[in-house]
């Protein structure tokens, strides 16, 4: 407001601006702001019930490990020692490939060899895992009653997954080093 001389008499002006839509604006910004705090209370909320969660499933999955082994252990294992004992020669060397499939089963090499080899169809990682064990092309093969030739190209077919082509390193050596 300035105080002004009009027509010789004293008087005010005043300015006047429309301020409706600033004060829409703020109101709905202030609105906002609140609805974000909330949203941020909320998802910190759902994110420490997702922890829990988590947690929880991870604990009943290692129980549910030790279960596994612990049934391997006591139920197959001993079935398995007697089968053994009279088993002929050319079946020892199955047996004894079923029963370091049972420990691999107790432990997670195939669960690792997944996650950190996701690429490989389901085949690779089944001849993978008889690699590991020390089975030779022939053997696969046989076991698998396929070719020897298609045994050799899934071989390459791995290496080349692995990044192992034109490296010295050897499959069967890079197998055993997964843990």
């Amino acid at each position: 407001m300035v105080v002004i001389n009009w027509e010789g008499k004293t008087a005010t002006l005043n300015f006047l601006a429309d301020i409706t839509e600033r004060k829409k604006t703020e109101d709905a910004l202030h609105k906002a702001k609140e609805q974000l705090e909330y949203d941020r209370e909320s998802l910190r909320r759902k994110n420490i019930a997702l922890r829990e969660v988590l947690e929880q499933i991870e604990a009943e999955k290692e129980e549910l490990k030790k279960q596994i082994a612990g049934n391997i252990e006591t139920r197959v294992k001993n079935t398995l020692l007697r089968m053994k004992e009279i088993a002929p020669p050319d079946m020892r060397s199955y047996i004894a490939m079923l029963e370091r499939d049972l420990d691999e089963i107790a432990s997670p090499f195939i669960d690792k060899l997944k996650a950190a080899f996701s690429k490989l169809s389901p085949r690779e990682l089944e001849i993978c895992y008889m690699i590991k064990n020390g089975m030779r092309s022939k053997e696969i093969a046989e076991f698998l009653n396929i070719a020897p030739a298609t045994v050799n190209k899934h071989r390459e077919i791995i290496r080349r997954k692995f990044e192992l082509v034109g490296s010295e390193d050897n499959l069967a050596s890079f197998l055993q080093g997964v843990e």
